[in-house]
């Protein structure tokens, strides 16, 4: 062990899988169950800034479950982050400054191309936003309650995973299903090879 950091987490969390992330050649972003997202130095683990991203409300302790499950994504100086509690977060990384904030519920990463931010809800509804504005392009509710898997982006397609073990193909302009296809286990999760049409 090199070095240690120790977050408060609250006493009731999701289980997730988000992972840490390289900013830099010297930054770490750390997403933790409280709805924080941390900025350490990688060399001693030192914490370089703070920001709470997500923002729990209700009575109970579920209603005020703030958990980031899901792994932040970082692509051209733009950070975005989905969170439990109900929103899809974007940061500037250039300036420090939030870009915008979007209502959508969720444990899955989000799948990024030139243009758009695409998602997937808790609830099976994927959604198209502007990457730099956060204006909804699309949405598409027709596969919902499927426990859908986290959006993958090619160059024409965005395609989704769900617990019956479909793989759906969307038109990246329009949202519209135009492929689909099952494999003999249930999709929770989709990675892509780079340079590749594989999934």
């Amino acid at each position: 062990v090199i070095w240690q950091f120790g977050t408060q987490n609250p006493s009731l969390s999701v289980r997730g899988s988000a992972t840490p992330i390289l900013l830099d050649t010297k930054t770490a972003i750390i997403p933790t169950a409280d709805g924080r997202i941390h900025a350490l130095n990688i060399d001693n683990g030192s914490p370089l800034w703070s920001r709470r991203v997500s923002m729990s409300v209700g009575a109970s302790e579920i209603d005020r479950l703030s958990d980031i499950d899901a792994t932040p994504v970082f692509v051209d100086n733009m950070l975005y982050v989905t969170t439990y509690s109900g929103q899809l977060v974007a940061f500037d990384m250039s300036s420090r400054q939030l870009a915008f904030v979007k209502e959508i519920a969720s444990l899955k990463s989000v799948a990024v191309d030139n243009s758009q931010v695409y998602a997937t809800t808790l609830d099976g509804s994927v959604v198209a936003f502007d990457r730099f504005t956060g204006n909804e392009n699309w949405q598409v509710e027709s596969l919902k309650y499927r426990g859908l898997s986290n959006p993958i982006v090619t160059s024409n397609y965005v395609v989704v995973g769900d617990k019956l073990g479909y793989l759906h193909s969307l038109d990246k302009n329009s949202g519209q299903i135009v492929g689909r296809s099952q494999s003999k286990t249930d999709i929770n999760a989709l990675t892509s090879q780079p340079n590749s049409k594989r999934i």
